[in-house]
């Protein structure tokens, strides 16, 4: 589903690394797509934005979409737990109230 310069790119990129006998996997792929095409001062900001995201005047899954989003950009390893951790705190607090008895 790549086109134009990204298709180049990742064709170019997927040889070279075939060439020195490295494993193409999606990770690896994500990993540098993210280096080539988001700037360090952008993925930071990314990091930045998820530990200060919460919930606000968004609905709930206008908050869940955006940490979602957010995550992608996240490159430090976020097990599910921690994720789900910052996710809950950073609702409401009249949406918390509701939904901790259930966690």
């Amino acid at each position: 589903m790549l086109i134009g310069e990204i298709e180049h790119w990742w064709t170019n990129l997927r040889l070279m690394m075939e060439e020195r006998g490295e494993v193409v996997t999606w990770d690896v792929f994500e990993k540098q797509f993210f280096v080539e095409y988001f700037p360090n001062s952008v993925r930071y900001a990314k990091k930045e934005e998820i530990f200060e995201l919460v919930q606000g005047s968004m609905f709930v899954v206008e908050y869940m979409e955006r940490f979602r989003h957010i995550g992608c950009f996240h490159f430090l390893p976020l097990n599910e737990e921690w994720q789900c951790q910052k996710f809950e705190n950073g609702f409401r607090g009249d949406i918390k109230m509701m939904v901790m008895p259930f966690v």
